[in-house]
């Protein structure tokens, strides 16, 4: 797990017996324990990055916004409307021949 790039150095204490379960895990994935606490610390820290945990109160919430959404305020409804005469534009340009930047 060599990376060429500027390193930064990591210290901890743990319970002996906790060292001694992730030696034998390293070993058997044929890793040095550094590499192999690099790669288990990285993974749970992407995978946590990626989960939202919400209390019961934010998920009713949440559930309650898509169930029931707001009608779109002006600015939405004006965002839309571009939206739709852009595509417009851009099918009727596609349609006759050219494509979407006007080439035949």
């Amino acid at each position: 797990m060599a990376d060429s790039s500027k390193s930064a150095r990591l210290e901890l204490r743990l319970p002996q017996k906790h060292q001694e379960v992730i030696r034998r895990a390293a070993t058997l994935r044929g890793q040095s324990i550094a590499d192999f606490v690099i790669a288990a610390s990285l993974a749970e820290a992407e995978r946590g990055a990626k989960v939202i945990t919400l209390t019961v109160a934010e998920q009713q919430k949440l559930m309650d916004a898509l169930l029931n959404p707001k009608p779109p305020n002006r600015a939405l409804r004006r965002a839309m409307e571009s939206h739709r005469t852009l595509i417009k534009d851009l099918t009727d340009d596609t349609t006759d021949g050219r494509d979407a930047v006007g080439r035949s």
